[in-house]
């Protein structure tokens, strides 16, 4: 047992010599670790929004005012004032002299002319005791007795003579030598109105069988006549007849209504009514350049002085509405109308301006027709 315990003892004494005879083993290094952040503290932000309040702002301060914009245009009122009417400003002219129709105490007509710059008055022409057709709607057709030629420029007049009891004459007077020329005879002429070239003239008429009205054209001699209208369904061309510088026809017709404003050409095609309007126009005139037309019309109750482009576009008014206002003819240049008025308690030639602005008193008559 002793022996057993002593060998027991000495293994235990070998294998404690053989550990220590070992060398020491080197140690594996581990890696180094970087030593954990030193954490600073966030600094505490103060905020540097002003806190909105219920203020207004008429009492904010500064750091609160938004810059103020300048507007780039005056804002619109609501009502806006109206601005006045700038006057229109006198236009050039007028040229030549308006002539103009009276009637004696003998009871014949006579014609005058007036200048428009000093009103002189002087006598020009009789034209018998009943010229024209002068019965429509109670107050006359308003047409003119005549017109001057345009080729050679105021060299002729074509007028409407008439007596009582017999047919109308169609004359032409040689204005510097007063010779005169009868070229057509009939009932009811009105309106003569010369071609461009000064060598033809349309007319109004009522054929001799008092039946038919007829727009006819004539060569200045009296020769070749020939009707480029009749009325086929009852209507009368009682209300004037032009002849403008493009040569077109313009003339106002009735078809058992109140008559319009029509134009045609002077083959007698392409008729085409311009006014369309329930109530009365009449007295359509060319202007000199053949652009616009100038007509009477009672669209606003009494007759007025109207214009319009000559497609009937523009219409516009050119006198008040407060009188009787007909009987419209241009000047020459065309920058002035005169017409025939009630406004002074008597019938009265006066003249404007193609704005209906520069109104002038020129003497007393009616259907006045301007020279060339």
């Amino acid at each position: 047992m002793k022996l057993k315990s002593f060998f027991l003892f000495a293994l235990i004494l070998l294998a404690l010599g053989v550990i220590g005879c070992q060398a020491t083993p080197t140690p594996t290094p581990r890696p180094t670790v970087a030593p954990p952040p030193t954490v600073v503290p966030l600094p505490t932000i103060t905020s540097t929004r002003v806190p909105v309040t219920n203020t207004p702002a008429a009492t904010a301060t500064a750091t609160q005012v938004r810059a103020t914009l300048t507007p780039t245009r005056t804002p619109v009122l609501e009502t806006p004032t109206p601005e006045p009417t700038a006057t229109p400003a006198k236009p050039s002219g007028p040229t030549g002299s308006v002539l103009f129709f009276t009637k004696g105490t003998d009871g014949n007509g006579r014609l005058f002319y007036v200048k428009p710059d000093n009103n002189q008055v002087t006598p020009f022409l009789a034209v018998g005791s009943t010229a024209m057709d002068l019965a429509l709607d109670g107050f006359g057709t308003n047409a003119h007795f005549g017109e001057f030629s345009t080729v050679p420029i105021g060299a002729k007049f074509a007028f409407v003579h008439g007596d009582s009891f017999k047919s109308d004459i169609l004359r032409i007077i040689d204005v510097k030598s007063s010779v005169t020329r009868d070229i057509h005879a009939d009932g009811g002429i009105s309106s003569p109105t010369w071609s461009p070239d000064g060598k033809r003239i349309a007319f109004i008429r009522f054929t001799t069988d008092r039946r038919t009205w007829a727009i006819s054209i004539m060569n200045e001699d009296g020769s070749s006549r020939a009707d480029i209208r009749t009325n086929t369904s009852g209507e009368q061309y009682r209300g004037g007849l032009s002849w403008s510088k493009l040569n077109q026809l313009t003339f106002a017709m009735n078809s058992g209504g109140a008559p319009d404003v029509y134009t045609l050409f002077t083959d007698g095609g392409s008729l085409r009514n311009l006014t369309n309007n329930p109530a009365e126009d009449t007295t359509p005139v060319w202007s000199p350049d053949g652009t616009k037309i100038v007509f009477v019309s009672q669209r606003d109750g009494l007759p007025q002085i109207y214009i319009m482009n000559a497609d009937g576009t523009g219409l516009r008014r050119l006198s008040d509405g407060t009188s009787r206002d007909f009987s419209p003819t241009w000047s020459p240049e065309g920058n002035w109308i005169g017409f025939a008025s009630t406004r002074n308690f008597s019938t009265d030639i006066y003249m404007m301006d193609f704005n209906g602005a520069n109104l002038k008193r020129l003497a007393n008559g009616d259907h006045p027709v301007w020279s060339r």
